[in-house]
């Protein structure tokens, strides 16, 4: 048995006719080759950079020819053999010490399955249920970019885990994907939206496709160190991180062109993601979270290594995102459904991949910081930061700058502090926390520079 990677889709495409994995017809609990073509869109995503959802249920040719010039020539068929790597793979139960029986079909995965055979899956249930129905047939494992197939003997999945790294757009989609967090502006936006056609400024895709990645040679240039280097993480980051172009400013002395963003000639300013929202909050009201995973207390979000925040949704919310941003338990304020929401206007949902998006503000943002529970119960009086400034003996005026400086990282200005004085003489305690609330809705909380 293998732990599961968190990269396996968790959404189980639960079954109508089982309803919990402990059932006695428990193999009916999850539809295992959607749950194998879910995964297998997954891994396309984050590994490889190519969304494969468009030809997981079709042929793609018809339906990305203004998208994507390279999905245009994969076929369903080549999905399927893809999916087939997975194919002798199972999503077990794992066993609970608590309830001392098996818990839901999600940390524990073997690989003693039938294979991927889509005329008769037995003894799991293999009609789609969550996906087009499939033509009946069975497909051997070969990989989506060049058709190779895994050494005879070997396990498929390991396999996979060989063939993949070895392809340089493995390699690419990794230098994508860390550039685009650090510098805000991927190489490739989305991460998951490669067009494999339109790489090359060597080889320029006919008009009036473009080459696609706003810096072609430095993308190539990274993937190919990426890859030299044993696939150093810790390299990639350091290249980046000590290059001048991330150690730039935001501000930019002169005129901003959008023509100017492929030179990467300043640093942009972006929205927090949803983690990072949720545990700044938690950090600056120093109300930290309690959640229990796997018999282990964690207090931020990001601790949380394949997050499901359970607390909003249950066993209803069949296949829903939004309830499954941590494997975790919360244990208070109701905290689950509250940073659920917050993590999706921040578009954040489940954790399995990133999104493919990137962060930007909206009016929903605006609402949820206004009024959402993770962050008006870390506003109270008697806990936390407030309680601790409000009884430390302090001033008006010094409870205004510890509150500005622990928020915002900055001093108030004499005009701020003139107000803040003038809201906390009526009531005190409400004051300050209005002030702190005031301060979590600035720009200034939400951006990072």
């Amino acid at each position: 048995m293998i732990p599961a990677w968190s990269i396996y889709s968790q959404s189980l495409y639960n079954a109508l006719r089982a309803t919990t994995a402990t059932h006695q017809d428990n193999y009916y609990y999850a539809n295992r080759l959607d749950w194998i073509d879910e995964s297998t869109v997954n891994l396309g995503r984050v590994f490889l950079g190519i969304n494969m959802d468009c030809f997981s249920c079709h042929d793609a040719k018809g339906h990305t020819d203004s998208i994507n010039l390279f999905l245009t020539t994969k076929k369903r068929s080549d999905f399927h053999q893809q999916a087939a790597f997975l194919g002798n793979t199972r999503n077990i139960a794992t066993w609970s010490d608590r309830s001392k029986m098996p818990s839901s079909a999600q940390d524990v995965i073997d690989d003693l399955a039938p294979g991927y055979k889509v005329d008769n899956d037995a003894p799991f249930y293999t009609m789609a249920e969550g996906r087009f129905p499939r033509k009946g047939s069975i497909y051997e494992p070969a990989f989506i970019l060049t058709g190779e197939k895994p050494r005879p003997g070997m396990n498929p999945r390991q396999e996979l885990a060989r063939i993949a790294p070895s392809h340089i757009q493995f390699s690419r989609a990794a230098a994508n994907l860390v550039w685009g967090k650090l510098m805000v502006i991927a190489f490739v936006e989305p991460y998951d939206g490669f067009d494999l056609l339109r790489l090359d400024p060597d080889n320029p895709p006919p008009a009036p496709w473009t080459i696609q990645p706003t810096n072609p040679w430095l993308l190539e240039a990274m993937a190919k160190d990426f890859q030299k280097n044993n696939y150093s993480l810790q390299r990639l980051f350091k290249t980046i991180m000590k290059s001048s172009a991330y150690q730039l400013s935001t501000q930019f002395p002169g005129e901003w062109k959008e023509s100017d963003v492929p030179y990467y000639a300043r640093r942009f300013v972006r929205v927090l993601t949803g983690p990072e929202v949720a545990d700044a909050l938690a950090q600056v009201t120093e109300q930290p979270f309690s959640f229990s995973l796997k018999g282990q207390t964690v207090t931020r979000v990001k601790q949380t290594a394949s997050p499901v925040v359970r607390g909003g949704g249950g066993s209803s919310a069949r296949n829903n995102d939004a309830s499954r941003l941590a494997s975790v338990t919360p244990t208070r304020y109701n905290d689950g459904t509250a940073i659920s929401a917050l993590m999706q206007a921040f578009f954040q949902s489940g954790r399995e991949t990133p999104p493919s998006l990137p962060n930007r503000a909206s009016a929903v943002q605006a609402m949820m910081m206004m009024n959402s529970p993770a962050v008006t119960n870390r506003l109270r009086p008697e806990a936390g930061l407030l309680q601790q400034l409000l009884k430390s003996g302090k001033s008006d005026a010094e409870v205004t700058e510890e509150l500005f400086l622990t928020a915002i990282s900055r001093t108030p200005t004499p005009e701020e502090v003139e107000v803040a004085q003038r809201i906390m003489k009526a009531n005190r305690n409400q004051g300050a926390a209005d002030i702190l609330w005031a301060l979590l809705n600035t720009p200034e909380f939400l951006l990072n520079y």
